[in-house]
C-alpha cells in the first residue's frame, strides 16, 4: 500500500538528526478565507432555517391530527381518505429521515410532543400510549438510566437514534413526560371540569363521588339495606354525558358500569335537572335500565355535592365563632370555644345490626371552660349537638347522647363516648401537625 507524502514515520539515531528533523517539519495551516465571515448572507440562511422550523412545528402537529382523525371514523369513510392518509404518513416518513439535523430533530420533537400532550385520564391510557410509541419505533424501551432516558411508571424508555436528540431534547421530552403523568394523575382523581362547569354544558371530564344509599320501604322509612357508593368517571360532550371508569366495592354494580360502557350508554345533561328519570323509547328494557341507573347515581352524586358545599358554608360561618385555636385547645389546654375538624371519616359499629356505619365531614363547636375548685383548676368540655350553630344537622342525631358538660379528665375520658373519640383524633391530629411543623406551637 503507498504511503502518503509526510506520514512516513522517521527513525533519529542523534542528537543531531533531531535537530535537522525539527528545522525541516512542514507547519500546514489554512489560509485566512476558512474564517472570513459573510455575516449578511450567514443571517439570512439563520433567519431561513428559523421560518423552516416554525413550518416544521406547525405541519407536524397538523397532519397528525388528520391521521388520528381519520382513525376514528368509520371503516367506510377511512376508505375513502386512504390515499390522501398514506400520502400524509409517506410526508412525515420523509421529513423525520431528512438529511438535516436540525430540521429532523425539530420534527421527531414536534411528533412526541403531539402524542405526550394528549389529554389522557389515567395510567393504563398512558401506558397504553408509550407502548404504541414503542411498536412504532419512536421509543425504544431500556433496562437503565442514562442522559437520554426518561421514566415512566418504573420503566425506562428513550428515543429513536434516528432523531438525532442532543440533551436539550432530551430535557423536553423528560418535561413531556413528567407534565403528562402529572395530569393523568390529576385527572384520574379529580378530573378537568368542575360540577359547575359539567352544569353549565363545558365539555370535560369529572370523577363523582356517590355516597351509599339506605333504602326506604314503601311508607317511607328506612330498611337495613343499603345501596352501594362509588367513584363514577364520566365525560360529557357538553350535551350527553358518558361513563368512563367506575371504582367501587360492589361487583354487581362495577359489572353493570361495565356493561354500560361497552354498550356506550349515555344520558343527557338536561335529564338530571327532572326529579324522574328518563324513559328510554324503542329500546330494550335492559338498556333502559342501564340510562336509568346512570341517572340515579349521578343525581346522587349531585345531591352529596349539594350537602358538602352547604356543610362548608356552615364550617365556615361555625369558624367565626371560635375564640382558640386548635393548638391552643387541644395541645395548651386553653379555655375557650374551638371548631374540631376531622381529617377522616368517622367509623363505628351499631350494636344494633353489629354494621359499621360511616360519618363523613365531620365537623363541631366544642368549648372548654376552667372552674377553680380550692387550690386546683377543673376543666370542663360542653357540647351542644341540638344547636345548629354549633353542630351540622347530619351529626345531630348521632351524637344526642353527648349533650351536656363535663369534666375533661385526662385526655378527654371524662366526656362521653362518641365525642370523647373524635375529641381524641382531634388531639391526634393537632400533635401530628405541630410535629411536622417542627415542634413549632404557634397559634393556628
Amino acid at each position: 500500500m503507498d504511503k502518503k507524502p509526510g506520514k512516513t514515520p522517521v527513525v533519529l539515531h542523534s542528537f543531531g538528526e533531531l535537530g535537522a528533523s525539527i528545522l525541516n517539519d512542514q507547519l500546514d495551516l489554512s489560509e485566512d478565507d476558512l474564517i472570513e465571515l459573510d455575516e449578511e448572507n450567514l443571517s439570512a440562511r439563520a433567519q431561513e432555517r428559523r421560518q423552516n422550523k416554525a413550518r416544521i412545528q406547525e405541519w407536524v402537529p397538523s397532519r397528525m391530527a388528520f391521521l388520528k382523525k381519520v382513525a376514528r371514523l368509520s371503516e367506510e369513510e377511512r376508505e375513502l381518505l386512504q390515499e390522501k392518509a398514506v400520502a400524509v404518513q409517506e410526508e412525515m416518513n420523509i421529513l423525520l429521515a431528512h438529511t438535516n439535523p436540525a430540521y429532523r430533530r425539530t420534527a421527531w420533537l414536534a411528533l412526541l410532543s403531539f402524542h405526550l400532550k394528549s389529554g389522557l385520564e389515567s395510567q393504563t391510557e398512558v401506558e397504553e400510549l408509550i407502548t404504541q410509541l414503542v411498536e412504532d419505533k419512536y421509543l425504544v424501551r431500556v433496562e437503565k438510566e442514562d442522559s437520554s432516558t426518561f421514566k415512566a411508571y418504573d420503566r425506562y424508555f428513550t428515543v429513536s437514534d434516528q432523531a438525532g436528540f442532543g440533551n436539550g431534547e432530551y430535557q423536553e421530552i423528560r418535561r413531556f413526560i413528567i407534565d403528562l403523568i402529572s395530569r393523568a394523575n390529576r385527572a384520574e382523581t379529580h378530573g378537568d371540569i368542575t360540577w359547575d362547569e359539567l352544569l353549565a354544558s363545558k365539555p370535560g371530564a369529572i370523577t363523582v363521588g356517590v355516597p351509599p344509599e339506605q333504602i326506604k320501604d314503601d311508607d317511607g322509612g328506612l330498611t337495613p339495606y343499603w345501596r352501594p357508593g362509588c367513584q363514577l368517571r364520566i365525560r360529557s360532550t357538553g350535551k350527553v354525558v358518558t361513563p368512563v371508569r367506575v371504582i367501587t366495592t360492589n361487583n354487581k354494580l362495577r359489572d353493570a358500569i361495565a356493561t354500560a360502557i361497552e354498550g356506550k350508554i349515555h344520558l343527557f345533561l338536561e335529564s338530571l335537572g327532572s326529579p324522574t328519570p328518563p324513559f328510554v323509547r324503542g329500546h330494550d328494557r335492559e338498556l333502559s335500565r342501564k340510562v336509568q341507573l346512570l341517572y340515579h347515581l349521578l343525581r346522587r352524586g349531585l345531591a352529596a355535592e349539594g350537602k358538602r358545599r352547604l356543610r362548608q358554608w356552615f364550617k365556615k360561618e361555625m369558624a367565626t365563632r371560635t375564640t382558640v385555636s386548635v393548638t391552643e385547645f387541644f395541645l395548651n389546654g386553653q379555655p375557650g370555644i374551638c371548631l374540631v375538624d376531622l381529617e377522616q371519616p368517622w367509623e363505628h359499629k351499631d350494636l344494633s345490626d353489629n354494621v359499621v356505619r360511616t360519618h363523613y365531614d365531620v365537623f363541631f363547636l366544642v368549648s372548654r371552660t376552667c372552674e377553680s375548685e380550692g387550690e386546683e383548676s377543673v376543666r370542663q368540655i360542653t357540647f351542644a349537638p341540638d344547636d345548629s350553630a354549633q353542630v351540622p344537622q347530619h351529626l345531630q342525631e348521632y351524637l344526642a347522647t353527648c349533650k351536656g358538660t363535663y369534666p375533661e379528665g385526662e385526655k378527654f375520658r371524662g366526656v362521653p363516648y362518641p365525642l370523647r373519640g373524635m375529641l381524641q383524633l382531634a388531639f391526634g391530629q393537632a400533635a401530628k401537625t405541630v410535629a411536622m411543623n417542627g415542634g413549632n406551637h404557634s397559634n393556628g
